[in-house]
């Protein structure tokens, strides 16, 4: 075994589901409706630390990252409601960014990138923000 000196990737989506990857994560707003967003994350491995993170989590690392992640999205979602994941969307990728890059340099990695994909609204909310969009 060897730990990847490269970027690596986790997508959670339905395209990754349909591949045997992770799928799309159930994340509750502030105004409590399930927004389903999918999402793809580059990290790399913080060099000097390697000898840390094998003590740790020997190769077993990122089943500690991915549990992160989703911990990250169920933290930050809460913070946004239903329709600022529309209107604030790139706030939101920020805070999401900025809460898992914090957890991620606890295991001895560092988050480069984060793209939000899709986010699948409450239908509730799709219909309202379908109806806003008509009117402007």
């Amino acid at each position: 075994h060897k730990f990847p000196s490269t970027q690596q990737t986790v997508e959670f989506s339905a395209t990754a589901q349909r591949n045997g990857g992770r799928g799309p994560v159930s994340v509750r707003t502030e105004d409590k409706f399930i927004n389903v967003i999918e999402l793809s994350l580059q990290y790399t491995l913080i060099e000097d630390q390697i000898y840390n993170l094998f003590d740790q989590y020997k190769f077993d690392y990122e089943q500690y990252f991915v549990r992160d992640a989703i911990g990250a999205f169920n933290n930050v979602g809460p913070k946004f409601t239903a329709e600022e994941f529309f209107t604030k969307r790139q706030k939101f990728e920020n805070t999401l960014f900025n809460a898992l890059d914090a957890v991620l340099r606890t295991r001895y990695a560092k988050l480069e990138g984060l793209q939000l994909l899709r986010v699948n609204f409450d239908q509730k909310i799709e219909d309202q923000l379908l109806s806003d969009q008509v009117r402007n």
